[in-house]
């Protein structure tokens, strides 16, 4: 293995698992992200836009750090956080209670 080939070791100050969660990330770096990890119709866009974010990530503490460090890291090396889908508008859960059907009456108190 050459010495370009040989992958980047992670920050010494960063834990051994990096923290990805988007919801952290402001809309500047969502867009970073995009502009880095080129045409998202490509192959393999959706692991250059994960190293994006993981390289977003750590270079919050280390501004040395670079995108191509990035795609050096395995999937192991990261914790990704899933984000809970959001709830469309009005869809909360519950379920109204039920009308009385046509032509009974409801009971009255």
């Amino acid at each position: 293995m050459t010495a370009d080939k040989i992958p980047a070791e992670l920050p010494a100050e960063t834990p051994s698992k990096i923290r990805v969660d988007v919801s952290e990330m402001t809309l500047r770096d969502m867009a970073e992200t995009l502009e880095v990890a080129g045409d998202p119709d490509s192959a393999g866009f959706n692991f250059r836009q994960t190293a994006a974010l993981a390289w977003l990530t750590v270079r919050r503490t280390d501004p040395d750090y670079t995108y191509e460090q990035a795609l050096d890291l395995k999937i192991g090396d990261l914790d990704i956080v899933e984000q809970a889908p959001e709830v469309q508008g009005g869809a909360t859960g519950v379920v109204p209670p039920l009308s009385a059907v046509s032509g009974t009456s409801a009971q009255q108190t």
